[in-house]
């Protein structure tokens, strides 16, 4: 994360393979906010997603 205070020296870890990370990803746009979260898993390559890709757009 971000080196704001409410992380700590958790920014400063090292990643190590098995670790878990949450991708929080979004933009402004006129129509408003649009967000997703994606979990993923560190390994010996790089990282690997936890759950399937959102393809479709769902307007609630």
């Amino acid at each position: 994360g971000p080196r704001w205070p409410r992380y700590g020296d958790a920014p400063l870890h090292t990643v190590e393979v098995g670790n878990v990370f949450t991708l929080e990803l979004g933009v402004n746009t006129a129509a408003g906010y649009i967000g997703i979260e994606e979990d993923v898993v560190v390994t010996e390559n790089g990282c690997e997603f936890l759950s399937n890709f959102q393809r479709e757009l769902i307007l609630v």
